[in-house]
Parts: C-alpha cells; sequence; structure tokens
C-alpha cells in the first residue's frame, strides 16, 4: 500500500501518492528547502508563492527523482486533503527562511478521538488557513539538514542527464558538459551519468535503451529497436508470400 501525503506550500497545495513518509517525501523536502535556504534556485526564490509554481510546474530534486533527477509527483490540486492521507507538510515562511512542518495524520487522528470511521475525522475537512493556523508550531516543525556539509557527507542522490538549465537549477553556477560528474547542488547531491550513445545511429540513447533484435544484447535506442521490429516485420511478410 502507497504511504500517501499532502504538501501544502503557501495556500497552494500538492498531492504525493507514494512514500509520504517523513523519510521519503519529508525528507526530500527538507533537503529542498535547505538548498533554497541557501540560495539556489534564485529565479524561483523570491516569494513562497514562486516556490509553490517551481514544484508545479519542476517537481523537486531528491531521493525519490522519477524523471531527469527530479520527482515529479506533486500533483497540484485545490483545496480538499484527501481522505486517505497519513502524512500532511506544510511549507511556510519567507525568502531564505522557509521552514517545515510535519504532521503524522494517523497519530493526530487517533490522539483526538471522536465517533465513526478515522477517515471521517474533522481534520480532513479542515481549511488551508486553519491547518496552518493549528499545525506550523515548534511541535511540528522539521529541523531542515544543513546546505554546507562536505560532499562525502551528503546522503542523497539523484540521478538523471541534465541540460544546462536544469544544472543550473540544481545549483550549478556554469555546464560542466556531459560526464562522470558530480553536480554540487547543496545537501542534494545530483549525479550527472555518462551519456550512452546507440552504435546504430549514433544520437544519444535517452531513456530506458531497447535490445538489438541483431544479437540480443547490444542495448540500442528506442526509434532503432521500433525500426529494427518493422525490418523483421516486412520480412517475416515477405517469406509468407
Amino acid at each position: 500500500m502507497s504511504t500517501r501525503s499532502n504538501i501544502i506550500v503557501g495556500n497552494q497545495q500538492f498531492y504525493h501518492h507514494w512514500d509520504g513518509y517523513p523519510e521519503g517525501v519529508g525528507a526530500d523536502l527538507a533537503c529542498f528547502l535547505a538548498n533554497i535556504n541557501a540560495g539556489y534556485l534564485p529565479a524561483w526564490n523570491k516569494s513562497i508563492e514562486k516556490l509553490a509554481e517551481y514544484m508545479r510546474y519542476n517537481g523537486i530534486p531528491g531521493r525519490l527523482a522519477s524523471e531527469r533527477g527530479m520527482d515529479k509527483a506533486y500533483e497540484f490540486e485545490d483545496e480538499g486533503l484527501h481522505g486517505d492521507i497519513e502524512f500532511l507538510y506544510i511549507v511556510q515562511g519567507t525568502r531564505g527562511n522557509y521552514r517545515l512542518y510535519c504532521v503524522d495524520v494517523w497519530k493526530y487522528c487517533k490522539s483526538t478521538p471522536f465517533e465513526g470511521d478515522m477517515w471521517d475525522h474533522p481534520f480532513f475537512g479542515m481549511k488551508t488557513k486553519d491547518l496552518i493556523k493549528k499545525f506550523c508550531k515548534p511541535e511540528y516543525e522539521v529541523n531542515l539538514p544543513p546546505a554546507d556539509i562536505p560532499p562525502e557527507q551528503r546522503m542523497y542522490m539523484s540521478t538523471g542527464i541534465f541540460n544546462h538549465a536544469e544544472a543550473k537549477h540544481c545549483g550549478m553556477e556554469k555546464d560542466i558538459g556531459y560526464g562522470e560528474h558530480d553536480y554540487g547542488s547543496g545537501f542534494v547531491r545530483i549525479r550527472n551519468e555518462k551519456r550512452r550513445i546507440c552504435p546504430v545511429c549514433g544520437n544519444p540513447i535517452i531513456g530506458y535503451p531497447a535490445l538489438s533484435r541483431r544479437d540480443g544484447k547490444t542495448e540500442i535506442c528506442s526509434a532503432c529497436g521500433e525500426m529494427e521490429a518493422w525490418e523483421d516485420y516486412a520480412r517475416a511478410r515477405r517469406f509468407r508470400r
């Protein structure tokens, strides 16, 4: 079963379907905000509204990366908590001083008894402004990790091939090119994987490779894999005639 969570950033709300526990989404949010507070992503660090906009269209870099080093599973949605979340995260504050709060939903609901099923708890009917007022308190605040610890001690890593613009979003001041380089982006470590080249067409292999039908072991790009499949199909049709 997935561990679902809602994330409130300013007055905007997001939903993350899996790994919502503090060691998953919580850790990635904490690392992300540590980077933001340290001065990374300056174009998106002007206000909490800009921060929410960045997350809406880009996701965040972190351990739960799903595409090109970014976790893009933060789904923007209208106000109103999901009725089956286990954790709620709230991001508030101002530029350079963003704070993260975490609510263990099940624990909270069990500590405030009421009659009926837990999913009918009044907690799930609270408005965003009421959630912020109630839970943005020291007892729910998450301690953010330092953003300046040595690279060898950094805990989280995202993998993926980044272009120049994406590298800058991760804290790079200049394009260091493709290759086996580490992007030192504050606390979150972004690794730029060595770009693989398709031996058939000579173009970079983007995403998952295909296995060549010619020897069953050579990795080629998806386009060439599809072309080989069509060639085999056409050859088989000629033989049947």
